[in-house]
């Protein structure tokens, strides 16, 4: 005949006592790795580029030299299908701000939270070629005085005729901290060069 064993209530009651801290302990720690990996996959990140490629909803971009982002790479594509249409286009330097990683792939991926157009941008220097000073023309007087300034770079500011007018105007030089996008200036130049046919100046 088998012997009963009888186990002391006490003995038991000290058991569950050591056991359950130890299980909430693991299950409370596992619920915080989640929750912090949680908030770092939201964490927003933001940083200047060039529009390169627009297509339908799908947006390419070169990362402005500087930021960390072109060490991941030098193109990167997000989509803007639940974006506001800002009016960017080819050339156009936007930032862009986004959550969790750079996916790898190339062009690399990334899921955007929302974009707007820079044009205050006198850290970085605008190197395009504006016109083919061998196919334009020179103008040997001012064309236009009062303007207003749309974008700024370290180098040259455009802007445009206050009374509406298809070209859009390059000055090159240094623009002081004074003036801002939007200001109406009066400004005088010389050595103009325009192509009416890229209607620029």
């Amino acid at each position: 005949m088998k012997k009963k064993i009888w186990i002391p209530v006490g003995v038991i009651i000290l058991l569950v006592a050591l056991i359950v801290p130890v299980l909430v302990f693991k299950i409370a720690a596992g619920n915080s790795k989640e929750n912090n990996e949680g908030r770092e996959n939201k964490e927003e990140h933001t940083f200047t580029a060039t529009v390169i490629e627009i297509n339908g909803d799908t947006v390419m971009v070169q990362p402005a030299e500087g930021e960390d982002e072109l060490r991941s790479s030098d193109r990167i594509t997000f989509s803007v299908k639940d974006f506001d249409d800002i009016g960017a286009e080819v050339g156009s330097v936007v930032q862009v701000t986004y959550t969790g990683e750079i996916m790898e792939s190339y062009p690399a991926q990334i899921g955007a939270t929302g974009w707007n157009i820079q044009n205050d941008l006198r850290n970085m220097e605008y190197t395009d070629t504006w016109l083919d000073k061998t196919t334009a023309e020179q103008s040997e007087y001012d064309l236009f005085s009062d303007i207003v300034i749309t974008k700024i770079y370290s180098n040259c500011f455009f802007a445009r005729t206050v009374t509406p007018m298809p070209y859009e105007i390059k000055l090159n030089g240094k623009l002081s901290d004074e003036w801002c996008v939007g200001d109406q200036v009066i400004c005088t130049y010389e050595n103009t060069y325009y192509s009416e046919d890229a209607e620029r100046i």
